[in-house]
């Protein structure tokens, strides 16, 4: 199987770092993958939902999201200027929020991540970096 566009909806870009934020301090104790299989998804999204005022929808598109742009963060090589304490800043969020989001296949079957267009990535940062 392999990856597919998904339809997950477009966020505000600060909705999106704060999510990020609840993302990272629900997994920071771990720091191995299985971090996300440990922790109550359902709290998770719920915190998401209530920390940021949103519906239901959109603290999943959020989640989506940031795991997205965790995954882009891990796996792309990015200037120390696209970080704002130690997280994704303005640019990357802005970038993250709208870019197209893709249905990975995990090593389980079944299992499914989010990843972040890489190319349609980089080319929101560029162009917002002009």
């Amino acid at each position: 199987m392999t990856e597919k566009k998904s339809s997950v909806p477009g966020v505000d870009p600060q909705q999106l770092r704060s999510a990020f934020q609840l993302v990272y301090d629900a997994t920071a104790e771990d720091d191995d993958t299985a971090a996300m299989a440990r922790i109550d998804l359902n709290e998770l999204l719920n915190a998401i939902s209530t920390t940021l005022k949103v519906k239901p929808d959109t603290a999943i598109a959020l989640f989506k999201r940031a795991i997205a742009l965790s995954d882009f963060c891990a796996t792309e090589t990015l200037p120390e200027n696209l970080f704002q304490d130690g997280l994704p800043g303005r640019a990357l969020c802005g970038a993250a929020a709208n870019t197209a989001i893709l249905d990975v296949p995990g090593d389980e079957d079944g299992e499914i991540s989010h990843a972040l267009d890489a190319e349609a990535m980089r080319q929101a940062l560029k162009s917002s970096q002009h």
